[in-house]
């Protein structure tokens, strides 16, 4: 599996994950609980993360920048980014 970017939808309990590779096909699809995310981030190699700007985001975002690129982006531009980078159908 080669990922080119992670995305991370926050939602109160879980974590939606959505990888795709340099080509923008999905290689990977998966709920996470809250106490699980670190241990699966901290195993993956060096990614771009990015994550809607919201509450917990920044927390998130300065625990996974040990060599991963995390971007967070304005909840005004999620849906764009969405489908230029074709991470999930909108």
């Amino acid at each position: 599996m080669q990922m080119h970017i992670l995305g991370i939808g926050i939602t109160k309990n879980t974590y939606q994950l959505h990888g795709v590779d340099p080509s923008g096909k999905a290689v990977t699809r998966e709920h996470l609980p809250r106490h699980k995310l670190a241990v699966f981030i901290a195993h993956l190699p060096v990614y771009t993360i990015v994550m809607e700007c919201c509450g917990g985001a920044n927390y998130r975002a300065r625990a996974f920048q040990n060599g991963h690129t995390v971007k967070l982006i304005s909840p005004h531009f999620v849906k764009p980014f969405l489908s230029k980078q074709r991470l999930w159908t909108c």
